[in-house]
């Protein structure tokens, strides 16, 4: 058996004390890489340097996404037993944008109760894979002929720019430089054989020459053979390998309760009894973004008080890992997780492979612009809604 190493390029623009390095494998394929550690001023500090979208269902819409997110609640607390789960569950018959999404009945009382559903997304990594959508229906657009050598191997894209060591991709407009990114992946030679690593050989101490090929508008990529294990995605089904955007994201206890915050201010109204916060959950293109997950895990790890004024309960739902926190008053466990592994789709279900984008100070985008997801929707009728 061959065996390769897997380079992710990390750019981090805090100082750390490292303490971990974090990779999410499913059936022997890594689709995430990051780590842990701590500032100068001992800050938790978690990193996302990549992440790979897992296809787990089909494209629905915001009613429907909604529905799955609770049931599967429910599905984790009645596996184990505990929590104070819900026994019926209704969409409010005054419409689809009435409040609250659902009436549920709990078990430990007859009355139904509100329930409001959201979810822990993070932004700025949606909005960048996102602008990845351009550069892939360039890429499909020309022949296959273009590309053939590239089959079976994962290529992985970063921008570089003056004023930050990792930059976004190009706006979706940059239709030039847009081709030219395409040109370079598709003039690109890699060597698969300078990443072999023997079976029972130490770990080099220096990096090998991975073939790094760069252009004059900051974008840089390498290829690395995919896993045989990996979860094809649409792009890959057509062209037989694969277009990752390598891209660090740092979470700290302030940015994500800053994060969580904003969201139960915004659902903290009147009817709503309890908010349901599905972290690492899939969005409307049917997509799990894994490091929502590890965000997640720094508001565990790190609690703080949560105040509202209408909702009676706030509980926080971590897809993968199983588990359920109470975070009013103050957070406490109420479901321990049971560590599930992320299932494919079905035989008969495709999954859409448009990202999920929302509004970040990274990417200005106004309400009757075009969505960068490239469906051609206005973004308030399409990723500008919370779903």
């Amino acid at each position: 058996m061959v065996s390769y190493l897997h380079f992710v390029p990390t750019a981090i623009s805090v100082t750390l004390q490292m303490s971990a390095m974090t990779t999410w494998v499913r059936h022997g394929a890594p689709f995430l890489m990051g780590g842990r550690g701590s500032d100068p001023e001992g800050t938790d500090t978690r990193f996302v340097s990549w992440e790979r979208p897992v296809p787990w269902s089909i494209d629905r819409d915001k009613k429907a996404m909604e529905r799955l997110h609770l049931e599967r609640f429910r599905v984790d607390c009645r596996a184990r037993g505990e929590g104070d789960w819900i026994t019926n569950a209704v969409y409010n018959p005054s419409g689809p944008d009435a409040r609250p999404d659902f009436f549920v009945v709990p078990t430990a009382s007859p009355t139904p109760v509100g329930l409001e559903c959201t979810q822990y997304a993070l932004r700025e990594r949606r909005e960048a894979l996102a602008l990845l959508h351009p550069v892939r229906a360039e890429i499909l657009a020309r022949p296959r002929a273009e590309f053939r050598h590239l089959q079976g191997m994962a290529i992985f894209l970063r921008f570089v720019d003056d004023s930050s060591s990792v930059a976004l991709p190009f706006p979706m407009t940059a239709r030039k430089r847009i081709s030219r990114l395409a040109n370079l992946i598709a003039e690109h030679r890699p060597n698969p054989n300078a990443l072999v690593h023997e079976p029972g050989a130490s770990m080099p101490n220096h990096a090998p020459d991975i073939g790094v090929a760069t252009n004059d508008d900051g974008a840089a990529i390498h290829a690395v053979p995919l896993p045989g294990g990996i979860d094809p995605s649409r792009f890959m089904g057509q062209t037989g390998f694969e277009l990752d955007l390598a891209f660090t994201t740092t979470h700290t206890p302030d940015t994500e309760w800053d994060r969580l915050l904003s969201l139960v201010k915004r659902k903290d109204k009147p009817d709503n009894d309890w908010l349901l916060i599905t972290a690492g959950g899939p969005d409307r293109t049917g997509n799990i973004h894994p490091a929502e997950e590890i965000a997640a895990e720094v508001l565990i790890d790190n609690p703080r008080p949560v105040a509202t004024n209408e909702l009676a309960r706030v509980l926080l739902h971590r897809w993968a890992a199983g588990d359920i926190w109470e975070l009013t008053p103050t957070p406490r466990r109420v479901v321990d997780g049971i560590p599930m592994p992320l299932p494919s789709l079905s035989p008969n279900e495709t999954a859409v492979d448009y990202p999920t984008v929302v509004s970040s100070p990274g990417l200005i985008v106004a309400r009757n612009d075009e969505c960068p997801c490239g469906r051609g929707r206005k973004w308030k009728h399409c990723h500008g809604q919370p779903w």
